[in-house]
């Protein structure tokens, strides 16, 4: 049996799929493999944000794909897991991921430390930031 399934991290599981036949599958499809299980960053989960919640102050979806690109197929000692939110209310689970982030009214808050696996830890809040340009510089580091 074989099943394509949409993530909530925005990815394709591609269920049933022998593994010597992934490549030629990602060929077919016109798309890059994913690093669903190498030590790189993986897809940056966000919300909906400001383009389609009443709530979303910030564009999530926006930051989220421009920081996925940005650091993607990095190596990494281990996965590392980024979120995007467009408000506090976390729809994005930013709080249990190495980087998360936060929109508000006047910019971005960051978050780092988290962790959603059996040892659950909730991320410290690291900074807040007025602008885009501040948030990617921070991230970066």
């Amino acid at each position: 049996m074989k099943v394509v399934k949409v993530t909530g991290g925005q990815r394709l599981d591609l269920i049933g799929v022998k593994k010597e036949d992934l490549p030629s599958v990602w060929e077919e499809l016109d798309m890059p493999s994913g690093y669903a299980y190498a030590k790189s960053l993986r897809t940056v989960k966000t919300c909906v944000g400001s383009e389609f919640c009443r709530f979303g102050t910030q564009d999530s979806m926006g930051m989220g794909a421009f920081l996925e690109e940005k650091f993607e197929r990095l190596d990494f000692p281990a996965k590392f897991k980024m979120a995007v939110n467009g408000c506090p209310r976390n729809c994005a689970e930013s709080c249990t991921k190495d980087i998360g982030i936060v929109g508000n009214d006047g910019g971005w808050e960051i978050f780092i430390g988290g962790n959603g696996g059996t040892k659950a830890r909730l991320a410290d809040s690291f900074c807040k930031v007025k602008t885009d340009e501040e948030l990617i510089e921070l991230c970066g580091a």
